[in-house]
Formats: structure tokens, sequence, C-alpha cells
């Protein structure tokens, strides 16, 4: 802002001329007023000098503290876990009856995947059906925390001890920290499961897991009201707290030597009301009446085609008849199949697995089961919102199979976007996965996509005999040069395979 008496006096104060009597006093009024604004001015210089002084300290604070959590975070301030590990392991000798206790400590959120803090992993000596205390694991706990989700994994004994017993784990330690475990893993012979409610634990693996005695000696009944995920290996226990509706998922993968029975398995698939992704990989059998692992005679279920309407995946694996279980399935929300180690397959059980259903089957997976093309043909006609399909130990790329995927008067699976072919040679018949000329392939997905396909690429490769890619010039599936690296990694591992991939 312009001061009205310095504009005034301007020609006072710009020259030498002698002011008069009146600009004297105006001019005396004007310095009165001018220190009056310096005295101001410097008062807030004052305090903003003190401020600045302030953050100037305060920086070298922050700079010092930052140095420390610098040098404490430095790898020299620390010996890596799995040296810690061996070293550990040296100290003495370990024998079966020996426990492996791993607990891990996982950031607070509700990202999936993501890291977990600490992980820690404590052996400990069996004992029958008495509990432990163990100072290690007490002292890590407490450093852990009170909030801080945990997962643990607890392996008992599994095999006969020395004397020819069959020593059991108690896990009653778990108690105080049960409404933190998220994760939990147990396998080998258990006793005392804390009883109460396991509020945060969200998934449970049990792998040739056996209770000695009762879930809770105390008597307390055992809820977990977040369960979603179960996962069973090596043999089914159908343990009665598991809250089967609210389940998301459930895996069962037994060995040749386990077995579950047909109806016991209807009969567990129809409490699962809630299911999204299931896996089954075991062997089963079918009489008029079963036996559940307590005993118990379980009657084969009496409604012919149980519907999960949840269910988006589905995975495969019966060492036994594979096709009995789709037809009792209805899965109108399946999105992707999984079938492997197939056996007596019935294409009318799978047509009517896909008419019954309904389903918009985007992904399928068929794995070590040899088909002719006149059946891939078919399966492709009764499935055309399919968008990408792997074939692995299944058939060789005929003239047949080419032929049937040009468009001659009707295009068969229109939304196919990838087709993934792989051989390791459990088949000696497929040997030569390639049956027709590459150009010939080329000329298939040129006629599909309309316009000419991109040249046939041969990544270089170290343990597969052959690698070929086949992609039309603007494929519905773009793949970038990670992906590309990604995927010769994945299948570069399998010696001797022959792999094709295609993109329409």
């Amino acid at each position: 802002m312009s001061d009205p008496y310095r504009t005034r006096l301007h020609h006072v104060l710009s020259t030498n001329a002698e002011p008069s009597s009146s600009e004297v006093e105006e001019i005396k009024y004007g310095a009165k007023k001018s220190k009056t604004v310096l005295q101001q001015l410097e008062t807030q210089i004052a305090e903003v000098h003190a401020t600045l002084i302030t953050l100037f300290e305060r920086r070298e604070a922050e700079q010092d503290l930052l140095s420390r959590y610098q040098c404490a975070l430095s790898p020299i301030r620390r010996i890596p876990q799995d040296v810690l590990f061996k070293i550990f392991l040296f100290t003495r000798e370990w024998g079966p009856d020996s426990e492996a206790i791993t607990i891990k400590t996982r950031p607070v959120g509700p990202r999936p995947g993501r890291k977990p803090l600490a992980s820690h992993t404590f052996f400990l000596k069996a004992a029958e059906d008495a509990p432990f205390v163990d100072p290690r694991l007490q002292s890590w706990l407490e450093r852990a925390g009170t909030s801080v989700p945990l997962d643990i994994t607890f392996n008992g004994p599994q095999q006969r001890s020395s004397s020819g017993d069959h020593p059991t784990a108690s896990i009653a330690w778990m108690s105080p920290y049960r409404h933190r475990v998220r994760n939990l893993s147990l396998s080998g012979r258990l006793c005392d499961l804390p009883g109460g409610q396991w509020q945060s634990l969200e998934t449970l693996k049990i792998d040739q897991f056996l209770l000695h005695v009762s879930w809770s000696r105390s008597g307390e009944a055992v809820t977990f009201p977040s369960l979603r995920y179960v996962g069973f290996r090596g043999g089914f226990l159908n343990l009665e707290p598991i809250p089967w509706r609210q389940l998301t998922e459930l895996s069962l993968e037994f060995d040749n030597y386990r077995f579950i029975g047909r109806a016991e398995l209807l009969n567990l698939l129809a409490q699962t009301k809630s299911l999204v992704h299931l896996t089954v990989k075991c062997t089963t059998y079918g009489d008029d009446e079963e036996y559940s692992g307590n005993g118990t005679i379980i009657v084969p279920a009496a409604y012919p085609y149980l519907l999960m309407d949840h269910v988006e995946s589905l995975t495969i694996r019966l060492h036994s008849k594979t096709s009995w279980l789709l037809d009792s399935l209805t899965l109108p929300a399946l999105e992707k199949l999984h079938i492997t180690q197939t056996k007596a397959w019935s294409q009318s059980i799978y047509k009517a697995f896909s008419l019954r259903s309904s389903f918009t089957l985007t992904s399928l997976l068929m794995q070590e089961w040899r088909m002719d093309e006149c059946i891939l043909i078919d399966i492709l006609e009764i499935t055309p919102s399919l968008e990408e399909l792997h074939l692995i130990d299944a058939l060789s790329i005929t003239p047949i199979l080419v032929a049937g995927l040009k468009p001659l008067g009707r295009l068969l699976a229109p939304n196919l976007e990838y087709l993934h072919i792989r051989d390791t040679g459990i088949f000696p018949s497929l040997r030569g996965i390639l049956k027709v000329p590459p150009e010939a392939v080329c000329e298939m997905i040129s006629t599909r996509s309309g316009e000419p396909a991109a040249p046939v690429d041969r990544p270089y490769v170290l343990l597969a005999r052959n690698f070929s890619v086949f992609e039309a010039q603007h494929p519905k599936r773009a793949r970038g040069k990670f992906q590309v690296r990604e995927v010769i990694r994945e299948e570069d591992k399998f010696s001797e395979a022959e792999i094709v991939h295609m993109y329409f």
C-alpha cells in the first residue's frame, strides 16, 4: 500500500528543497509512524527467528533419530535367520518324537498376502499328554505384543517312540493366544486343543492329524466364528467344531492309502452352503453302507444332485472313477474346472453336468487324461463361454483338431483366448505334440482372427525339448515381456517336455 504522507511529500523527500512549516509537521508524524511499524516488525522477526531456531533443532533431532533407526535396520546388526537356524540345529540331536512349532506375526490390515513381520521355529521334546511351558516360546510371544495376528504351525509326533508307545503333544499352551491366531496348521498326534472362541481364526490346515482326547478337557465348547478355509491332507477327520456352513474354501487332499466314502463326501459337501472354492484330491469308494471315521454308518445321500450355488472353482483328482462326482453336483456359478488323473471318463455325464448347471465356464484344465480330438471338440461345443483351455498330457495337435478350430460354417469356442498344451512324456503315444506343420496352426489362428498371424515364436529354453508360441497379430489376451518370461520360467522346469501356447 502507498503511504499518503509520502505521496504528498514526494517533492520534499526526493529533492533537497527546504520543507515548509506545515510539511515539517507532516514529516515528523510520518517518522513517528515509521518507528512504530519498525518496532512491530522487529517483534515479529524475533518471533519468527525463535520459531526457525526451534525448527532447526527439531530437524537435527529427527535426523539423529533417523540415523539410529537406519543403523538398527542395517543387515550387519543381525545374523540371518537361516544361519541362526542351522546353528541351533547343530546344538543337539533331534529324534522322530520331536515337535516343531513355527509361529509368524503378521501386520494388522485387510490386505492378503502381506509378508510376516517375523517368523520363528521352535523344536520341543514330545511328552505323553503333558503340557509344556517353554521359556523361549513364551518370551517370544510376549515380545510380539498382545494384538498382532499369529500364524502357528504345530507338528506333533507322528511315529512311535523308542519305547514303542504313541506319544502325543499337548497344545493347551495356545489358550492365552487363541484370540490372535489367524492361520493354524496342525499335524501329528495332539491333545488338549484349548476350548473357547477362536475369534480371529480364518484358516485351519490339518495334516495327518489325530486328537488323542477330546477337544477340550475343561469341557468348554470350541467355536470358530471367523473360519473360512479348511484343508485336510493325508486323511479326513470330521471335527464337530468346524462351522461347515460358513466355509468359503475346502480342500481335501489325501494320499492313495486314505479313503473317503462317496456318501460321506456328499454329506460333507451338503453342509457347505457358502463354499466358493472346492478341491477334492483323494480316493473314494462307494457301497450301500459306508462307515465314517468314528465307526458310525452313513446312509448314502437321498438327493440325486447336490446344488452348490456359490462354487466358482472346482479341482478334482480322484484316484477312483471321476465322473461320479460330476454326476452328483449342480454348480451354476462354476467358472474354473480342473480335472486331473481322470479314470472312466463319461462324456455324457459331463454334458449332463454342463446342461444341468448352466454355468458360464471360462477356464478348463484337463491333466493326465488321454483323450481324442472328437471328445475335445465336443467339450468346446458344449462350453462356448470358455476363454482359456489347458491340456496337460492329454492330446496332440492333429489335423482333426486344427480343422475343428477353424470357423467353417460356425466358430467353435468363440470366446477362446488362450490354449495351452503340454506333454511331459507320461504317454509315449503323445511324443511329438505337434502333428501338423506350424504353418497349419498359423493359418487356423488367422482364419479365427481375420488377420495374418504373427510369426511362430520359439524362445530359448534349457530343459524343455520344444517350446512354441503361436499368436494372432492382435491377440485378445495381451501379453508383455514380463508375462512371457514368467511363462517360460514356469514351463522350462519340465525336462524333455513339449509345450505349445496359442493366443487367439
